[in-house]
């Protein structure tokens, strides 16, 4: 017997009714016997791909009210053009910060503040060369495992020169 697909799997998962990441891990892990991380990774594209989506919208739009509004084009825009990527890209809400993952693997998160976005990412190698914003490691990114922390003032600072970043992250991401 052949192993089902992630897309079978998410259909299986529909059929049965499973939402969140916990549901959809656990049978996953029962079912058909996978390891964490692997049960992980497909849970969070399953997630990704069900209505559950539909909250992750209203979560992201939480985070981007009052003070935080002036955000919203701008993380939008990263948003969309990150998912250009690559279809297994899953982006979920934690807390305070928008998180960003590629087959399990969180690549980058952003936590939006008044006057001010910081992007962590996870990139391997030398530090960004760049004029318009500060980059340095913080204890904040350790919470995710992540190694640069990019603080950005104002919206058009979110320009090709940050993608290039978050696709290195993206790339180095573990599949």
């Amino acid at each position: 017997m052949s192993k089902p697909t992630t897309h079978e799997l998410t259909l299986l998962a529909r059929a049965k009714g499973l939402l969140t990441h916990n549901e959809v891990y656990d049978w996953l892990t029962q079912e058909f016997d996978l390891e964490h991380d692997k049960a992980t990774a497909i849970a969070r594209i399953v997630v990704a791909d069900s209505p559950r989506e539909q909250l992750y919208s209203k979560q992201v739009s939480k985070l981007l009210v009052g003070r935080n509004a002036d955000w919203r084009p701008a993380i939008e825009e990263l948003l969309a053009k990150v998912q250009y990527f690559s279809p297994e890209i899953v982006s979920s809400v934690e807390g305070d910060n928008i998180v960003l993952a590629r087959s399990g693997t969180i690549f980058a998160a952003l936590a939006v503040a008044p006057g001010q976005v910081q992007i962590a990412m996870k990139v391997d190698g030398a530090p960004f060369d760049t004029t318009f914003v500060e980059v340095k490691p913080k204890t904040a990114a350790k919470t995710f495992g992540l190694s640069h922390v990019i603080s950005i003032i104002v919206g058009q600072q979110v320009n090709d020169e940050l993608i290039s970043w978050l696709r290195q992250a993206y790339e180095q991401a573990s599949l």
